[in-house]
């Protein structure tokens, strides 16, 4: 159950931004040792966006599932 001082809202993004407030994360093969190992089942794509340090957008692919 969140408490009443948590700050949660999901749907919340910001109208406007500067470039400077935003961070981007890719890893585009995240398990880069079980992928030369061949356990693709373990592999996954990760997409991340950050405003005013907070995260906002995050995005998990699986490309061999």
């Amino acid at each position: 159950m969140a408490t009443p001082e948590a700050d949660f809202n999901y749907y919340e993004f910001p109208d406007e931004f500067f470039e400077d407030e935003m961070v981007i994360w890719i890893d585009p093969l995240d398990g880069t040792t079980g992928f030369t190992e061949g356990h693709l089942n373990h592999i996954t794509a990760l997409i991340g966006v950050s405003i005013r340090g907070r995260p906002r957008i995050g995005i998990v692919h699986k490309p061999f599932y």
